[in-house]
């Protein structure tokens, strides 16, 4: 009886260990749980970090890129005015400038006793500008054979003339008359182009191109130069062909003051001088 008496105490011992035992228990997983948990939420915080890192490296705005760089573009100097070049000489059969001065202004003077009239209906006459300037050249021809010149069936009107001279090495595009008067002198031949027309650096192709392309309209020829006390031309008379109802004649108006305001210098009256030869081409050797 007294064991028995004592089963229940046993009872309740045993029935409390087992009742501590699964609280221990439970404590020990939440724990566990816990510290799980923490890791978990540790390591994701991390990532998170990480992520939000990402994120704002992904975001992080970009320097706008650099403004283009405008282009510029210096402007180009116009080109200089060719240097002054020495043409042709005739002293093969002329002693000097002076010398063929002389011969073309005796020619001239005969020329406007005849009072020979424009004409450019008929160009068999050989009446208008180029015509008169193939009677010219007919003159020194005559009193020089030891030259080249121009034939009227090859070069008629003043642009094949210019072309003609031009493919013979003898003659020269003027890009500013005042800075290139030295080449002008007894015997030069001068291209003009349209009456009342400036041009500025004209490309020698449209100086040299034929009608209605080019503009060389008037040709003439040099008799005589005025110099100042230096020496620099200041002007020149020239013979030509003038205009309908004029007779050719020598003309003297021809300044490096132009005679009316607006007038090119050295040109022929409102005409602007293009293009300078000279009436005597050397042979080639």
């Amino acid at each position: 009886m007294k064991n028995f008496t004592q089963l229940p105490v046993l009872l309740a011992v045993l029935l409390g260990g087992i009742a501590l035992g699964y609280f221990l228990r439970g404590n020990t997983q939440k724990t566990t749980t816990s510290k799980k948990e923490a890791t978990t939420d540790t390591a994701n915080t991390g990532k998170t970090t990480s992520k939000t890192t990402t994120d704002t490296a992904q975001i992080k705005p970009t320097p706008p890129p650099d403004s283009p760089r405008i282009a510029t573009t210096t402007p180009k100097p116009l080109p200089k005015p060719t240097l002054p070049v020495v043409l042709p000489s005739g002293s093969a059969c002329f002693h000097d400038d002076k010398e063929l001065g002389l011969q073309l202004t005796l020619f001239a003077e005969n020329m406007e006793k005849q009072q020979v009239m424009y004409d450019n209906k008929n160009p068999e006459n050989l009446a208008d500008c180029s015509g008169i300037f193939h009677r010219v050249v007919r003159f020194v021809a005559d009193q020089c054979d030891q030259y080249d010149y121009p034939d009227p069936a090859v070069a008629r009107d003043s642009r094949s003339l210019a072309r003609w001279y031009n493919d013979h090495n003898n003659l020269i595009f003027i890009t500013d008359a005042a800075a290139q008067r030295a080449v002008i002198k007894p015997g030069a031949v001068l291209f003009f182009g349209g009456s009342g027309k400036k041009y500025a650096n004209p490309a020698q192709d449209q100086v040299l191109a034929p009608y209605p392309a080019g503009i060389i309209e008037h040709i003439g020829v040099v008799t005589e130069v005025k110099r100042d006390a230096a020496g620099k031309v200041t002007g020149y008379v020239m013979f030509h062909g003038r205009r309908p109802g004029v007779f050719a004649q020598r003309s003297h108006y021809h300044s490096l003051k132009p005679p009316r305001l607006g007038f090119p210098p050295l040109g022929n009256w409102n005409q602007q001088l293009v293009a300078v030869g000279y009436v005597m081409t050397p042979k080639p050797s």
